[in-house]
């Protein structure tokens, strides 16, 4: 019986390892470009046109990005030093610990009037310049000038990306200036959150309306920029203005309507309006256009829970946390509908894969962290229906691990990490293992990373005296 049950696992591994082969994900970080010349109110200049890149290649199903907040996470916890212009080694070092393909860093050069886009990307695993790329031309100009960088990265990538600002929206408005103020739109409504209020709105009456008066000034001038329309919406809604709110989150979206942003927003406005039919409709057209958009799933699992069908909720989390973002809030959630007492139905679902994968969560989350040979089974046929699913690589390779098969869970770890290097006990685990095997320098930075980025930490016991073995 055991031997039966140690082939039909093998056979599991090998159908896994085709199928991942198959469907490579590309792990792609990017770092915010260094932004020279010009006033000290122009250094926000090169985090725009990260941006812009990390907007376009985003869409593709088969790419993973990683959030640059998470990079400067790791700058920090691991002392690297990436002052200015991030270099080749520094690129590879950071591409290294989290498991990316590509790295992409660049700068900004202000010269007067005239503006310079330089960007080079940098095979992680050869340590390699694969793709170097420079746009010049006028300041005023600039939207345009990212969105040719970002063309242009995305062909020598050969990553199938849309275009983010839709054909039909006239860049010529969105000159320099009119740049500056969005940017300052941008940062006023940074965290704010677009499927429900936000709990903290009574302290930030005066940011908001100062941001609807920027927007406010940006229409006058220029009545069919959408994303000052996209602004005064979103300001308007959190100060509660829903008739204005409706109005400017429809009128962004007729501006813009291939824009994730402004699709994203009205939806947002119809949750937080209580008209969950029109969010339903709208948020089910942005999931089948673009299917690897983790924040839409995410706004759809609020609609259902609204509803209290949560197999669907759940459902919805799974594919927004299988997307192109790793979102906590959607993990949350889903911790909140699979946990406890709850039992799991497999009929509940539309999929035995949205089962296995809802399972596989359980466990992770249950007291008891032993993980049966039926729940590692499950976590397999789930790495196969999600690839870029970050769990399942968790429980095999703790699975094996409890096995004594170091190197296989090792090398799990590794592709979960790549997959999703912002999920904190795949560093954990990898730490450990790393430690057991006296691999001291890379223990520590996995350590560091998970003592640094986990919201809860109740084991700093575990890793003290796994560092022992390197003192």
């Amino acid at each position: 019986m055991f031997n039966y049950y140690l082939i039909i696992i093998l056979l599991f591994i090998n159908l896994s390892l085709k199928v991942n082969a198959e469907e490579k994900i590309f792990s792609v970080a990017t770092s915010e470009f260094a932004t020279r010349g010009g006033d000290a109110n122009m250094k926000w200049v090169g985090e725009s046109c990260a941006d812009a890149i990390v907007n376009r290649i985003s869409t593709d199903k088969k790419v993973r990005i990683v959030e640059r907040k998470y990079i400067k996470k790791i700058v920090e916890e691991l002392k690297l030093q990436m002052t200015g212009l991030v270099n080749e080694e520094t690129a590879v070092e950071i591409g290294n610990i989290i498991g990316a393909n590509y790295f992409i860093f660049g700068s900004v050069t202000i010269m007067g009037q005239n503006i310079a886009l330089d960007a080079r990307v940098v095979n992680v695993e050869t340590a390699e310049i694969i793709s170097t790329s420079r746009i010049t031309g006028k300041l005023d100009d600039m939207f345009k000038l990212q969105e040719n960088l970002a063309k242009q990265i995305s062909k020598d990538l050969s990553f199938n990306s849309v275009i983010f600002a839709g054909n039909e929206v006239d860049l010529s408005e969105i000159s320099f200036s009119v740049y500056t103020k969005l940017d300052k739109l941008k940062k006023l409504s940074e965290d704010m959150p677009i499927f429900k209020l936000d709990p903290s709105r009574r302290r930030k009456t005066a940011d908001y309306t100062l941001g609807l008066k920027i927007a406010n000034e940006l229409i006058s001038a220029h009545p069919k920029l959408y994303l000052a329309h996209y602004y005064k919406g979103l300001f308007s809604m959190h100060l509660e203005d829903y008739t204005t709110a409706d109005i400017s989150t429809k009128l962004a979206k007729q501006l813009n309507p291939n824009d994730i942003d402004m699709l994203l927003l009205r939806a947002g406005f119809f949750i937080v309006s209580k008209d969950f039919n029109k969010a339903e409709s709208l948020l089910k057209y942005i999931t089948d256009a673009y299917p690897t958009e983790s924040i839409a799933w995410y706004g759809l699992a609020k609609v259902y829970m609204a509803s209290n069908n949560n197999n669907k909720a759940i459902e919805c989390l799974i594919n927004s946390l299988s997307g192109n973002k790793y979102l906590p809030k959607a993990e949350g959630n889903l911790r909140t509908l699979v946990s406890g007492s709850k039992i799991i139905i497999n009929s509940g679902f539309t999929d035995v894969k949205y089962y296995n994968a809802a399972s596989i969560f359980k466990a992770f989350w249950s007291t008891n962290k032993t993980i049966s040979s039926s729940i590692y089974e499950q976590a397999v046929a789930t790495n196969i229906s999600f690839p870029k699913l970050y769990m399942p690589y968790y429980i095999k390779g703790y699975y094996l691990n409890a096995k004594h098969n170091y190197k296989l869970a090792s090398d799990i770890y590794k592709q979960g990490i790549k997959v999703c290097p912002e999920f904190p006990y795949l560093h954990r685990e990898l730490a450990l293992l790393y430690f057991k095997n006296n691999k001291c320098t890379e223990a520590e930075k996995h350590a560091k990373l998970y003592l640094g980025t986990a919201n809860f930490i109740n084991d700093y016991n575990v890793i003290d005296k796994a560092r022992l073995r390197c003192r």
